[in-house]
């Protein structure tokens, strides 16, 4: 894994030749097929899921021949795997510091959010790997797998700078992050998308500042105020005067 600052894709390509590698014979093919078929794939894979993915509807989405397809992959599983293969998924890198290195994962997620497409394969992944295992083999291999490694190193390099020796924390600080992100984009991006992009480093700064604070017993940074909210109302009234009675006769 690659810790020199270059981003590093979670879903990297296989070890394995790569599917249109496939022995040539006869006209030679049109290198534009094969690009606008793996983009057609993310497309159409995105909007339908695996239930709908077959060469018929990437055909039809790229606008290019099937039989275009059928010389290049052997199967559409093949494509869609070639396919994820060109995505940059979020995945830890070495900035230096446990902070920075959270930091920058959580940044990273900007850029898969405010694309709906690549967030919409995402959750289709998370759907389809259940019930297909030759899906599911491949994500775990060349994306959940990698991504565990790399937070792995995160922890690793926090206790081998000797910034924590709480590697178990550095785990949960790093669950909580994924999941405060997540949860926001989720419940606002719809109406807001492009104020929710402006927001999200401040929002993703903020989060490692307090996930970390309960890591290191260090103070809070300053960061933005938090919105004012009234407290109830606790000013004693006075009480309510009763007046005597008359009494009757």
């Amino acid at each position: 894994m690659s810790t020199d600052g270059g981003h590093q894709s979670a879903m990297s390509p296989a070890p394995e030749a790569h599917h249109q590698a496939r022995p040539q014979g006869g006209r030679r093919r049109d290198p534009e097929v094969g690009r606008a078929a793996l983009a057609a794939a993310l497309r159409v894979y995105a909007r339908e899921g695996w239930s709908r993915f077959t060469f018929e509807s990437i055909a039809k989405e790229a606008q290019v021949g099937k039989p275009g397809l059928y010389r290049r992959w052997d199967t559409p599983l093949d494509l869609l795997f070639d396919a994820l293969a060109q995505l940059e998924l979020p995945i830890p890198r070495d900035r230096g510091s446990l902070r920075a290195d959270l930091v920058d994962y959580g940044m990273q997620y900007i850029r898969w959010f405010e694309k709906d497409e690549v967030a919409g394969i995402g959750a289709r992944l998370e759907m389809d790997r259940r019930h297909n295992p030759a899906l599911r083999q491949h994500y775990d291999e060349r994306a959940r797998h990698p991504r565990l490694a790399a937070e792995q190193g995160v922890i690793d390099r926090a206790v081998g700078r000797g910034e924590t020796t709480r590697p178990d924390d550095v785990r949960l600080v790093i669950d909580m992050m994924l999941g405060a992100l997540g949860v926001r984009w989720d419940f606002r991006h719809a109406r807001h998308i492009a104020q929710e992009v402006n927001e999200f480093p401040s929002y993703v700064e903020r989060v490692v500042a307090l996930a970390m604070a309960g890591l290191t017993n260090a103070e809070l940074p300053a960061g933005r105020p938090a919105a004012a909210t009234n407290p109830p109302d606790q000013t004693t009234r006075p009480a309510a005067t009763v007046k005597p009675r008359r009494a009757s006769g």
